[in-house]
Order: structure tokens, then C-alpha cells, then sequence
């Protein structure tokens, strides 16, 4: 047997390459048979079409990516018109007298101090350490500060992380107080993880991952790199797929990524026109993540409220439990829903 051309595929080009060789299961097969040349040349926009001896098969050697991401990141502060509140404002929460009882995470001190040091940040405009903070317990103090009443201007909580990087602006007081009456219905409940590999036994209970371990954590990447990346992979995986629930740009989106593609066959969402998603997030960790995925959720209701619910799950059962369907369920309880 001859080998016709060896050559390597880089940028944009190895991701069109990578995608075409992606079984629907999420598995990477490196080699194409000689009668799936012609489908294969065609998922890949002919981009090998000009190879002279590529459409007799192919095997492809894929190296991981141990570089920094090289995909746009958004880290200036200066994009957030405000950073502090007045001197003025008055917080609704009081950090020495709030509700336990109100929260999931039943670890009184932590939540205290959280508020406390976000009352501060709000204040001064300096910036919050976040990567020392449980992930439940950001989520669930960080959205004491989303929801504003007509005399609340919006701000902006400055992320930093322990390696010194600095997120994007985390929005708060952005979005005005409804009431679960004034949402949608007919809304497709889906569970989903938030980094796949870190809570294997989740694969049981959820119909997928919102980002992958090994591009999330694997990587060089700096703490507001990996913010970053979460963020535009929920934004990616939300917009698109809220849309494939209203049975919008079906054929587009199903091109795009094989994920959606899959999700409508394994869903059946052909048969299940819905308003928008209850979408219940497993969460599994890495502060960083954690931070972008909600920022993208905060973005997604500032412009399409009433399209999703997103009902935050954490565990706070016995990790000792007997991991069934039921008992998962239980362990991971549901925290206050964003909408």
C-alpha cells in the first residue's frame, strides 16, 4: 500500500477535521474507510478534496493542544460601565443576619463572609478573590446580587484569580425581579453536568456536559482563561440549543456541532416543540468555570427572558450513598432557580 500525502492540519481547519471524525457517542475515530471518504470529504467542506490520494481513506494522528488558547478572550475590566455601587446603596442582605434557611449549602461563616467581602468589592470597585470559595457557595450568594428593584442601578463584581489573572466583569443588579408566574411554560426539562469526568457516576442521570475536562482543566490555561472559555462555551451551547427546543434553524444547528445533532435524535425533540429550557446544571466544580458558566446564563435572561430556567444542583447528601438513578438525584439538591 502507498501513502498518497502527509501533511498537518492546524487552526480552524483541524477542528472542521476533528469534528468530521467525531461518532455522535463523542468518541474520536482517527481513520476513515475508503467508501466514507465521500461523506467525510463533504462534512469537511472538501478541505481535503485537493490532496491528490486522500479520497482513497485516511488515518490522522491527533496531537492534544498543550498550548495556551488562542481564541479571543475577553478580559478587560474597562468593558463594564460601573464597577462600584454609591456610598449610599443599601444591600438587602445583611452578612450578620440573613436566612440559613434560604440556602442549600448550610455552612453559615462561609456565606457570611462571602456576602461580606461582595458588599466590599461592590463598594470599592477591588476586585473579589474568588478561587479560594466553594463553587455551591458562589453560586448561591452571587445571585442574592442579579435580581435589582427599580431604585438598584446595574454594577459589575470584579473577578480575580489566584494566579493573578483578572476575569470579565460579573453583571450584577442586571436583571429586574420576576416572579416564577411571569415565566413561560411549556418548558423542556433537561439535566446536564458541568465538566465532564469530575462526577463520573452523573453520566447515568444527565444527557451530557456543558464543557469537556480535558479543554477546560487540561489545559495551559491561566484562571480567567478557563473563566473565559466557560463562558463562551454555555453562551454557544444555550443560544443554540434553546433554539433547536422552538424548532428554530434546526438544519443549521444541526451542522454546526454534532452535540445538537445528537441531542435531537437522542431527545426526540422533533416530536417536543417546547417555549424554552428548565435546565438543571450538575455542578462539578472549578471555581473559574463555575463563574463563566453563570455569566453566560446572566446573559442569556438579559436577552431572552422567560426562554430558560436554570435550577443550579449541588451535593449536599452522603457522598456514601448507594450511587443509583434515585439516590443521585437526592444528593444533588436543588438550589434557587435563575430566570
Amino acid at each position: 500500500t502507498s501513502v498518497k500525502w502527509i501533511g498537518e492540519i492546524t487552526g480552524q481547519n483541524s477542528k472542521t477535521l476533528l469534528s468530521a471524525l467525531t461518532l455522535p457517542s463523542g468518541i474520536v475515530v482517527p481513520f476513515v474507510l475508503p467508501d466514507e471518504m465521500p461523506e467525510f470529504l463533504k462534512e469537511t467542506k472538501k478541505l481535503l478534496q485537493k490532496r491528490q490520494g486522500v479520497s482513497t481513506g485516511l488515518v490522522a494522528m491527533i496531537i492534544p493542544d498543550q498550548s495556551s488558547s488562542n481564541e479571543p478572550i475577553e478580559m478587560s475590566p474597562a468593558k463594564a460601565r460601573f464597577h462600584s455601587v454609591g456610598p449610599g446603596f443599601h444591600f438587602s442582605i445583611d452578612p450578620n443576619d440573613f436566612d440559613l434557611e434560604t440556602y442549600m449549602v448550610k455552612r453559615p461563616e462561609e456565606i457570611a463572609r462571602t456576602h461580606a467581602q461582595i458588599q466590599k468589592s461592590l463598594r470599592t470597585g477591588q476586585p473579589l478573590a474568588v478561587s479560594y470559595l466553594r463553587h455551591e457557595i458562589f453560586t448561591e450568594v452571587v445571585r442574592d446580587y442579579i435580581f435589582a428593584d427599580n431604585s438598584q442601578l446595574s454594577a459589575s463584581l470584579r473577578i480575580v484569580y489566584n494566579d493573578g489573572t483578572e476575569g470579565c466583569p460579573f453583571p450584577v443588579y442586571s436583571l429586574p425581579e420576576l416572579s416564577k408566574a411571569d415565566i413561560l411554560k411549556n418548558l423542556f426539562k433537561m439535566k446536564v453536568g458541568s465538566i465532564s469526568l469530575r462526577h463520573v457516576a452523573l453520566d447515568a442521570i444527565t444527557d451530557g456536559y456543558l464543557l469537556q475536562n480535558i479543554m477546560v482543566s487540561k489545559r495551559n490555561l491561566s484562571g480567567a482563561e478557563q473563566e473565559d472559555y466557560a463562558f463562551r462555551r454555555t453562551w454557544w451551547f444555550l443560544s443554540n440549543f434553546v433554539d433547536l427546543l422552538q424548532h428554530k434553524r434546526v438544519e443549521e444547528i444541526c451542522k454546526k456541532e454534532l452535540r445538537f445533532s445528537y441531542l435531537w435524535d437522542l431527545l426526540n425533540l422533533e416530536m417536543k416543540k417546547s417555549n424554552g429550557c428548565e435546565l438543571h446544571i450538575f455542578q462539578t466544580g472549578l471555581i473559574p468555570a463555575t463563574v463563566g458558566i453563570y455569566r453566560a446564563v446572566i446573559k442569556f435572561l438579559q436577552e431572552r427572558r422567560g426562554e430558560l430556567i436554570v435550577i443550579p444542583r449541588f451535593i449536599v447528601g452522603s457522598k456514601n450513598n448507594k450511587e443509583t438513578e434515585v439516590s443521585l438525584d437526592q444528593i444533588y439538591v436543588e438550589s434557587k432557580a435563575w430566570f
